[in-house]
């Protein structure tokens, strides 16, 4: 009679715990390469928005478009003639939008809500009024109306910018843009957004470990530390000196600038 071979129940667990082990090995450095392929992408996105505001900046005499509420003002529709894909607005790490009925670091802002303008030929018209991405509102015409008072501080022209590499125009954000201020407050926790609560808090979301990424007025694209943002020129009387404190503890162990 021949013998017949195969794995013993003993040798067969032993497979079975090596390859859990290795899981549990691979997992965490898969997701930490996933979160890095992330995170390159959305500067890849971020990177065709310094063409589309050149070009839009060229056929305006180096002039920031109008700030206003109002939904032709924003500057994803004012934007929506120089490029072609609505997804370029959109941080690859965001899966849902305000339209899922959810708000949150990975959750991407969208006018429609907001504004609770529905209809098909609205979406169709602007197609772009939605994404990830928040303009600092600094960089505007908005020295009329109820923003009077921001006018002075405001950067109206590029070419008035002397260090356009610390000047932030397009970042992560959870809301469309702001205008911070030196002394504005982070997010109680992470993930906070209360679209009256200090503007900073806008784009100071743990969207890439620590870090969101942004596109200057030099049109250059890299990441920016949560803390960092308080280092950064958003307008012309922005005081970079500023020393905040005390952290909220969710940001406490981030790295200072």
């Amino acid at each position: 009679m021949c013998k017949q071979k195969g794995f013993t129940l003993i040798e067969l667990l032993v497979v079975i715990s090596i390859i859990g082990l290795l899981m549990s090995i691979l997992m965490p450095a898969l997701q930490r390469v996933r979160k890095q392929a992330r995170a390159v992408a959305c500067q890849g996105h971020l990177r065709q928005w310094g063409p589309i505001f050149s070009m839009y900046l060229e056929d305006n005499e180096g002039k920031f478009s109008e700030f206003s509420p109002d939904v032709e003002h924003i500057w994803i529709a004012v934007l929506r003639p120089y490029y072609q894909d609505p997804d370029v607005c959109l941080c690859p790490t965001t899966t849902k939008t305000w339209m899922d009925g959810v708000i949150g670091t990975f959750v991407a802002w969208d006018w429609r809500a907001a504004q609770g303008l529905l209809q098909d030929e609205f979406y169709e018209y602007y197609a772009g009024a939605y994404g990830s991405y928040g303009k600092n509102s600094w960089l505007s015409q908005a020295g009329t109306g109820a923003f009077s008072d921001r006018g002075p501080s405001c950067w109206r022209n590029i070419k008035d910018i002397k260090n356009p590499s610390q000047v932030p125009l397009l970042l992560d954000c959870n809301f469309l843009g702001g205008f911070p201020e030196h002394t504005d407050s982070p997010p109680e926790y992470d993930g906070y957004f209360d679209v009256g609560y200090d503007e900073i808090s806008r784009y100071c979301i743990n969207r890439h470990e620590g870090y969101i990424n942004g596109l200057f007025a030099d049109y250059s694209v890299r990441k920016v530390g949560l803390k960092q943002l308080w280092r950064l020129k958003w307008h012309r009387d922005f005081d970079t000196r500023f020393m905040y404190g005390p952290w909220p503890e969710w940001m406490d162990h981030m790295r200072d600038y």
